[in-house]
């Protein structure tokens, strides 16, 4: 079973690369991937998001790396 890593930063390094995976950090609470995610795909598809730095635009969740969720795109992953 896969599991899918939420964690909140207080603030972002626009020059930052956030590659390696720190979930202790973070403070990450898991959610099963099949159960939840899958399910999910078609809606996290239209979130507007960053993978790995904010120098790399992105829609959905890189589902093997380090997803960056603005702000902006909070209520509609609510």
């Amino acid at each position: 079973m896969i599991k899918i890593e939420f964690g909140i930063m207080d603030t972002i390094d626009p020059e930052k690369n956030y590659a390696k995976y720190e979930p202790q950090k973070y403070g990450c609470v898991a959610i099963d991937d099949d159960k939840y995610i899958n399910d999910w795909w078609p809606r996290l598809l239209l979130i507007r998001t960053y993978t790995q730095s904010l120098s790399r635009p992105s829609f959905a969740l890189d589902r093997y790396g380090v997803t960056l969720i603005p702000p902006e795109s909070l209520p509609a992953l609510q």
